[in-house]
């Protein structure tokens, strides 16, 4: 699982499951979001412009290790996976924005 606040909220996603939860860091309510395309144990997130962003993970249902991104429009309330990808497939990795720049992205 991996966890990302930004704007008021604190975002919870992945995990063993493709479920996403919102806990609103104001009122303390949570809310069940629209699920991720990919399962992703293990995966890292980040925000950017009302954007969320996971990257990599671990589907264990069927072995595959990520290097997919995908972005959750939290304006829209949708999924989308993006076209760039990670230079290889991690899990259980750390991850670092240095001036608007992921270094593990292609």
């Amino acid at each position: 699982m991996s966890c990302i606040a930004t704007d008021g909220k604190l975002y919870m996603v992945g995990g063993q499951t493709v479920r996403v939860d919102c806990l609103d860091l104001e009122s303390g309510e949570w809310k069940r979001l629209n699920d991720m395309k990919s399962r992703r144990m293990e995966c890292q997130s980040f925000s950017s412009s009302s954007k969320v962003y996971v990257l990599g993970g671990y589907d264990y249902t069927n072995g595959h290790y990520h290097d997919s991104i995908e972005e959750y429009d939290t304006t829209t309330e949708k999924w989308r996976t993006l076209r760039i990808k990670m230079k290889q497939p991690l899990r259980t990795f750390g991850l670092a924005e240095i001036n608007d720049i992921l270094p593990c992205a292609k």
